[in-house]
Parts: C-alpha cells; structure tokens; sequence
C-alpha cells in the first residue's frame, strides 16, 4: 500500500482556504484511494491565526491528520509570538518577537523543530514515516525541504513576481526559495491555463512538469433553508439589499475601486450598501480590535472621501465560516471581485454554485473562467471606477435578466468544477510520481 502525505504548512485563511478540503473530499471519492495510506499534515493555525480543526466527514479507514505546532512548546511559542507583550511586562513586546526567532537560528535540532523552522519538522515527519509521495498544496515561503520521495506541488499563483502584497521581505524570500521547489518537484500542478502560461514565462526551464488541473468548488456541503437564511439575515443586522465582496482586502484584490464605485452611485442616488466579509476585513470597523493594515487605510480614505459611512453604505463582518458564506451568497444581489490579478476565483464559482450574480475584473483569469460557463459573469475594467458604475447600473437595473444569466451558469458551473474531476487528475500525478521514483529507487521499498 503507497503510503501519501498531504501536507499544508500555511493553511491558507483567504483565497485558497477550502482547497485542501475539496481535494481530499474528491480523493475519497475515488475507489482506487483505497489502495493508499494517506496521512494529511497541517498546521494548526491558518494564515488568519485560527485554530485548524479537520472536519470530521474527510476522514477514513486509510486517512489519518496530524497538525504542526501542537506540542506544548510550540504553542507556547505561538501565544508568545502573538502576544502584545509577556506576561503584560510593558516594554517586552519585542522580546516575545525575538525568542521564537532565536530558537529557531541558534538551538538545537529538536529546538529548531519545534521553535521555527518547519522545514526541518517537515522532513522530520516524513523521514521517520518513509512516504512513498508527498504532495504539498501551499509551497511558498519555506525552504523546499531536501526529502528522498517523489514530491508534486500546486502552485496557486506568481503574486510575488507581480504585486508586493505580502511585502518585499515575503515577496523576495518566496522568489528565492521557488526554483527548488520546482526543481524537487516531479510535477507542478496549476488551476489554468492562465497560470500555465505564467509558469512558462517566469520559469520556462521546468514547462514540461506542469499539468492543469481545475479545482472544485469549495463548500456548499449543505444549503441553508429559508428559514435559516431569514436567522442570519436577522442575526447580523444586514440590510435587505447588498453587494458583497470575500477575501483578503489587499492591494492585488483591488477593494478601492470598488469602494469608489460605491461612492460615485451613491453620488447617482443609487444607495446599494457593501458588505465584505473574511480574515482581515473586520478592520473596517470603527473601533477594531486589530490594527488596519495600510490597505486597509487606504480603503477606508477613499470611504471617507466619498462620504460612506459603516453600518450605513458597507460592513466589514470579518472571518466567517464556510456555512456563513452560503447563506451570504444566497441573500446578496451579487457578488463583486474587482482583483488586479489572480490565478482564478472560488468566490465566482462559489456565487454561481449559489446562483448569485457575478460581476469581475476584466483580467485573463477571469476571462478564462467567465468563457467556461458560457460568458454568464458580467466583466469590467478593474483600473476605471467608473466602468464598474457602469456595469452594476446595467445589473441593478435589469435584474430580471441578470437572474436569468445567473441560474443556467449554476448548472454549468458544476459540471466545469468538479472535486472528483479534480481528484482524478491529482491522482494521476500521485500515481505517476510513484511509479518514477521506484524506477529511479529500482523497486519496491
């Protein structure tokens, strides 16, 4: 029985978050899984700083999920990484900085595994488990770990060669660390065509290890009755009609334009409030608890400058949970994704899943997607504030026909995206790695 480790260091509280889940969730779909012993290794906190908990429906005989970071020491020095300061000594907040830092440089193997360096605890792991695959669904900023198995990865996007959104320090140590990781890698998987073609032109030597293969649709496991929708609705104090928006709130997703925009309808008497939900957008909020990134600021300059106002013209409801999420789909007039640049959208399929209407930037990605469900998703251009008036004018104002575009496209969509489809193309690269590394290895282990 091969033995196959999904591992996810980062787990991903934006764009990619339920990727691993439908992943696996297809894997358990297919017969042949039942061939392989399958360990699945996360981190315990997700990029937004949540706990990780794996539901329990994605699990198996053959399946079993270990996290990183759950030993005593490591979650002590998560806390004290996070921490305002220790022990609230004022005057030690950049102490409880350092210390994780400095264990992780200058301590011992066993420190350094359990202090900082994932990649040791990672090729640790694997080493002691001797897995014949391993595949790792978030390859950015850490070391490619130096293991002896056949290793594939998905790379998501190239945002650090085109935007700065993580920051020149993040940006410039994923650009340095990515040509082992495509080296070491047998095969590279992708999402597009797009990206593709983005791999091609960054990295034109490792072309002949790539594979696209489309993701599913995350969520939707179950959908929210009339009676649940009405709950929430009452719940969150949300206005009857809105526009919604999920994701990071960064400059590559663009939320500015779309914060003009607003500014201009409301300008034109047409007063359709925002709402924008997921990890950091609770930063809208007058008051937050959590210091606003200069994104953040930026957007809320423009609010300020059109004179929108919180609770009235947009919300900020930050990180909600997959069920959330549907019942937002289902109660929004449509969703609005106003990205620079992207591989592609979970929150497009997701709203067309849901039969929400979809308005998105005019970019390739986008393009590529809105041609596979037959041009169903309304397209402006993400630089001109006043192409998106444009275009929710024409939504807002003819919503019978931007319904009636909305519901064949939820049938199409599924039959684009699919988890099982999706499932099949990974194992196939699963099953192909192993078959060269025992040829390399000259049989069987």
């Amino acid at each position: 029985m091969p033995k196959l480790a999904i591992i996810d260091q980062i787990v991903s509280a934006g764009g990619v978050y339920g990727f691993p889940y439908g992943l696996v969730g297809g894997l358990l779909e297919l017969p042949e899984i039942k061939e392989w012993e399958i360990t699945i290794l996360l981190n315990r906190y997700n990029s937004g700083g949540y706990v990780v908990r794996w539901p329990e429906n994605l699990t198996a005989q053959n399946v079993c999920v270990r996290y990183l970071c759950d030993d005593r020491l490591s979650r002590f020095l998560n806390r004290l990484s996070k921490a305002e300061s220790i022990w609230g000594v004022p005057g030690t907040a950049r102490a409880r900085r350092i210390i994780p830092l400095l264990l992780g440089r200058y301590g011992t193997s066993w420190l350094r595994r359990h202090a900082d360096d994932m990649r040791l605890r990672i090729e640790h792991y694997c080493l002691e488990r001797q897995f014949d695959v391993v595949y790792f669904s978030y390859p950015y900023l850490m070391e490619c770990p130096r293991l002896p198995m056949a290793m594939v990865a998905t790379l998501h996007d190239f945002n650090y060669k085109r935007f700065n959104t993580l920051g020149p320090a993040a940006c410039a140590q994923i650009d340095r660390q990515m040509p082992e990781w495509l080296n070491r890698c047998c095969f590279l998987i992708v999402s597009s065509d797009f990206m593709d073609s983005e791999l091609r032109r960054f990295y034109p030597e490792f072309a002949n290890k790539v594979r696209v293969v489309r993701p599913g649709i995350p969520g939707g496991s179950r959908v929210p009755t009339e009676l649940e929708l009405e709950s929430y609705w009452q719940r969150t104090g949300l206005p009857q009609r809105f526009l919604l928006n999920t994701g990071w709130i960064a400059p590559h997703k663009n939320q500015k334009v779309l914060f003009e925009a607003l500014g201009l309808l409301r300008r034109k008497g047409i007063n359709t409030p925002l709402v924008c939900v997921r990890p950091n957008s609770d930063q809208l909020q007058p008051g937050s608890k959590r210091r606003a990134g200069d994104y953040v600021r930026e957007v809320l300059q423009v609010a300020k400058h059109f004179g929108l106002q919180y609770g009235r013209d947009f919300w900020g409801l930050g990180y909600v949970d997959d069920f959330e999420i549907e019942c937002l789909y289902r109660l929004a007039l449509m969703v609005i994704v106003p990205s620079l640049y992207e591989a592609g959208s979970f929150a497009i399929i997701e709203a067309i899943r849901a039969q929400c209407p979809v308005a998105c930037s005019r970019i390739p990605a986008y393009i590529e997607q809105t041609n596979l469900i037959d041009n169903n998703i309304w397209l402006f251009d993400p630089f001109d504030a006043r192409s998106l008036v444009h275009t929710l004018e024409q939504m807002l104002a003819h919503t019978e026909v931007t319904t009636e575009r909305a519901m064949p496209a939820s049938e199409i969509v599924r039959q684009v995206y699919s988890w099982e489809k999706a499932a099949v193309g990974y194992l196939s690269a699963f099953q192909e790695a192993l078959k060269g590394n025992i040829t390399k290895t000259g049989g069987e282990r």
